[in-house]
């Protein structure tokens, strides 16, 4: 009778596990997470609400504001004038601490709001009041 030990040096060869599968799969797997990644750095935009109640109205009152009308497809109003956005530019730089009001028209969009606060947070602007549309 033989010994365990023998049984086992006299017994089956050991199978040999091929890597081509297991790299396929990484393959995969790596594919996908590449795929189902987002790689586009996201920004945030801080606004701060007024610490007032529900149902009151808030207003810029020291100075005289500047009222911005975003029409959309890059076009603005700045108090009544068309605008373009590098003028824009030139006007938030050369006004100390503006105070800003900022309406969205019916045919903006919604990138065309965060393009002006991205602009307004370059120039650290925070004296904004958002308005809800072009009326008010």
């Amino acid at each position: 009778m033989k010994t365990l030990s023998q049984r086992y040096q006299t017994g089956r060869s050991r199978a040999k596990i091929s890597l081509t599968p297991l790299i396929d799969v990484v393959f995969i797997l790596l594919v996908f997470f590449m795929l189902a990644s987002n790689f586009q750095q996201e920004r945030n935009i801080e606004l701060t609400t007024p610490a007032s109640g529900p149902g009151k109205r808030t207003s810029i009152t020291d100075d005289k504001p500047i009222r911005i009308d975003i029409q959309g497809q890059g076009r603005f109003l700045v108090d009544g004038k068309q605008t373009s956005i590098a003028d824009l530019t030139d006007i938030l730089r050369q006004t100390p601490a503006p105070k800003l009001i900022v309406a969205a028209g019916n045919d903006s969009v919604v990138q065309d709001v965060v393009a002006f606060m991205d602009l307004a947070a370059q120039h650290k602007i925070t004296n904004i009041k958002l308005s809800p549309n072009l009326g008010e």
